[in-house]
């Protein structure tokens, strides 16, 4: 009973000295943490903050480029209902021009 006791005593300071290690080790890195935690939200906003100008570019420039083929294609379409005759001997020209180069 006496040993069971020992033990018992033995166990319950153990407890005791690991619980006072786990706060004191928290309380150590909790500054460490706070400050990793804190660039990783800098890392990210700033990451953030130059995508979002690139993405909004990009879709200025999609639009732009999208809007100028749809313009080539209406004033090509102008052309050959204008010039039919005009239209098809430039396309020949430019089919014999690819032909000889491709050779």
């Amino acid at each position: 009973m006496a040993t069971n006791m020992s033990v018992n005593k033995a166990a319950s300071g153990a407890h005791g000295v690991i619980d006072r290690a786990a706060s004191e080790t928290a309380r150590m890195v909790k500054p460490a943490i706070d400050r990793t935690k804190q660039a990783a939200h800098h890392a990210v906003d700033k990451a953030a903050g130059v995508a979002v100008p690139t993405v909004e570019w990009f879709i200025a420039r999609a639009y732009r480029l999208q809007t100028a083929s749809g313009k080539f294609a209406q004033d090509g379409r102008t052309v050959i209902r204008d010039r039919p005759w005009q239209a098809l001997g430039v396309a020949l020209a430019i089919g014999v021009l690819l032909g000889r180069i491709i050779r």
